[in-house]
């Protein structure tokens, strides 16, 4: 099958969707496909050995670096005639995305789209949280979230918590739950006494006797991390005698405010910006970290839960609708909602024996089963198939 892929975001940014447009690249060309992505790129480059075209868009500086391609991008058309698509997959709403949906009406091939990202969530970005244009802005998305729907053959949700909103806003196709998968390998392997995490402890300056804390993704303020720094400190003050540094990797639009939180609270000796990292190299934070925390309610699906439970690293969660199902208080992870709870389930964490502790880290291996690269592309050929025979 002859597959195009559009996607606004991808490798080597390190987000969500374009973490998972990777994983859909890879295994259905580890399964024989012959896939061509459409991305964007400082300037147009045509990659025929990787079948990648990146196309120049406009970089919007008000939009973190978002960067924007014309949707009637002649040149994006003209590749795209040079092949016979069997099936167009759309994974972002704007730009590329939409350069994918014109394509996909003007040369009526079957399209498939994974909405990943809660749209409502990211509006203050524009709207700079002023309340009336906020909720027009809101209202609008939604609006166009169900064009999308209704202007495509198959639809992708990432979670049953995605699906349930997008039920609300009275879609009535059939909605595919499709989990992305990955090949887990790296961090599945990961030694946690290798030369390299050693090299990360000594360069970070973390002595051998401290707890360390890891938060990691993009650092924007839909994320978070705040809240997480916040409770960490809390946690520190009334544990004096616990030793313990807090990693935040990551770069982003929020970085510089959670440095000023830091220098605020007086926590700068607890807190360590790490920074970007080489998604290649992102393994290695997971192992020399005991826990991974993270905050975040917007996600669709939460692809670093995965990375940290593939890593046997303890999980400690904000509790949030798209992880029902996904992480069981107590069995493969833990929840908090609020400080108390937070401060409680470290108390907890931090008390197991190594028999509890691996019970846990078993349970999550087990939980990521599901999300192999085998079973995820097992499901994305039944969400094609069924694209084809409803358009054929």
């Amino acid at each position: 099958m002859r597959i195009a892929i559009f996607t606004d975001t991808f490798t080597p940014e390190i987000n969500g969707v374009a973490t998972s447009c990777a994983s859909l690249f890879n295994v259905l060309k580890k399964n024989g496909h012959d896939v061509y992505l459409f991305t964007t790129g400082k300037e147009t480059v045509i990659d025929e050995d990787k079948h990648i075209i990146r196309l120049k868009g406009k970089t919007l500086k008000k939009l973190y670096g978002y960067r924007l391609v014309f949707p009637k991008n002649r040149k994006a058309i003209y590749e795209f005639k040079k092949l016979n698509f069997d099936i167009i997959h759309v994974n972002t709403e704007y730009g590329v995305g939409l350069i994918g949906f014109n394509i996909s009406k003007k040369f009526d091939i079957p399209l498939v789209y994974t909405y990943h990202t809660m749209l409502e969530n990211y509006t203050y970005y524009i709207t700079h949280n002023l309340h009336l244009f906020d909720y027009f802005a809101k209202k609008m998305l939604r609006k166009l979230t169900k064009k999308y729907c209704n202007d495509s053959t198959e639809i992708i949700a990432p979670s049953i918590a995605t699906k349930d909103y997008l039920i609300s806003l009275k879609i009535n196709k059939y909605i595919n739950v499709v989990p992305t998968g990955f090949d887990f390998t790296r961090f599945l392997n990961t030694d946690r006494n290798s030369k390299k995490i050693l090299e990360i402890k000594k360069t970070l300056q973390i002595p051998d006797n401290y707890k360390i804390f890891l938060c990691l993704g993009r650092v924007a303020k839909e994320k978070s991390f705040d809240l997480i720094i916040q409770y960490f400190n809390d946690f520190l003050l009334s544990h004096n005698h616990i030793k313990a540094k807090l990693l935040i990797v990551g770069d982003g639009p929020y970085l510089n405010e959670l440095k000023k939180l830091v220098v605020k609270d007086n926590i700068g000796n607890d807190v360590i910006f790490v920074g970007k990292v080489m998604q290649s190299e992102v393994n290695y934070y997971y192992a020399l970290s005991g826990i991974y925390l993270n905050a975040s309610i917007t996600e669709t699906q939460g692809l670093t839960y995965m990375e940290a439970m593939a890593s046997k690293t303890l999980l400690l969660t904000r509790r949030a609708n798209f992880l029902e199902n996904v992480i069981i208080d107590y069995k493969n992870g833990f929840y908090f909602d609020n400080q108390k709870e937070f401060n409680e389930k470290i108390d907890f964490i931090l008390s197991l024996n190594e028999k509890q502790k691996e019970m846990i880290l078993n349970n999550a291996l087990k939980t990521i089963d599901c999300y192999s690269d085998d079973t995820f592309y097992k499901n994305i050929m039944i969400a094609y198939n069924r694209a084809l025979k409803d358009k054929y």
